[in-house]
């Protein structure tokens, strides 16, 4: 990983070159991405996929493939833990490409990382990188249809959150081509689409080996679902689905499950005064 001193220098000349505020914050262990201050951030929705990817994951990982990574936040976390395994990931934006590219400088991961620029729907139908299959596929769908709601002014933001580039059952396709007979692929969805995502699963020819609901607080509706498929014909038992977890309590503090989940990842529970970022 480069050292303090490089990070804050490249910061400063990211600033200038984008003008506008960059900052750079803890993702995975000492992993660390640069991000636009006022842009689409690293989330809660990508932590709680990164933790889920690695959780479910196949017993071993050699290949990773990150679908519309964005700036990498999951990939990264994923190759974070898993040391040698190799990560590909794709991503069509310029802005994100960018920052992507950036990240993976920062956290020494160019060696063993192949990006491609583009949609997922035709790179995967394609692949640069040929016949190479994953053991781990992952990605965080944009959730909803660009009629449902108003666009962010702000490229980055709109597409992230908006499906412009693909939608849920594209990133089920594109999974189910690039995956290893025995890989796995987890994303995120909203709670209140949880139907639809099942649908594209199982259209897209693979299956829910497991899912988990997430709560934002107690006492609230959940808003997220994580999934882990496999192809359907690999698939030797009924959907399990987990208990749910819940992010905060009633008091607004970190719960115990979520600062283990944050301890997968490598970082400091949260509200004990030990957190780092």
């Amino acid at each position: 990983m480069k050292s303090a001193e490089q990070l804050e220098a490249r910061r400063v000349e990211l600033e200038a070159t984008i003008n506008e505020p960059v900052t750079l914050d803890f993702v995975a262990g000492e992993f660390r991405l640069f991000q636009r201050k006022r842009g689409h951030r690293y989330s809660t929705d990508d932590l709680l996929t990164a933790y889920y990817a690695i959780a479910k994951a196949p017993t071993e990982v050699h290949t990773m493939l990150d679908l519309g990574t964005g700036i990498g936040s999951i990939g990264i976390s994923c190759a974070w833990k898993f040391e040698e395994a190799e990560l590909y990931a794709i991503e069509a934006q310029e802005i994100s490409y960018l920052f992507l590219r950036e990240n993976l400088w920062a956290n020494d991961l160019n060696a063993r990382t192949v990006t491609a620029r583009g949609d997922l729907r035709e790179v995967t139908k394609a692949p640069p990188w040929g016949e190479k299959l994953f053991d781990l596929v992952t990605g965080s769908p944009p959730y909803w249809a660009a009629t449902d709601g108003i666009l962010s002014p702000d490229s980055q933001r709109a597409r992230a959150r908006f499906e412009m580039l693909g939608d849920v059952s594209d990133y089920c396709v594109a999974a189910k081509r690039m995956l290893k007979p025995e890989g796995h692929f987890v994303f995120c969805f909203p709670q209140n689409q949880c139907a639809r995502a099942l649908k594209s699963v199982a259209d897209a020819g693979l299956a829910v080996r497991v899912r988990q609901d997430v709560f934002p607080q107690a006492g609230l509706p959940a808003i997220l679902s994580l999934f882990c498929c496999v192809h359907a014909e690999a698939s030797r038992a009924a959907e399990v689905v987990e208990p749910a977890l819940t992010v905060r309590d009633s008091q607004r503090l970190t719960t115990a499950e979520m600062n283990v989940a944050r301890a997968v990842l490598g970082l400091r529970p949260k509200d004990t005064g030990l957190e780092r970022s």
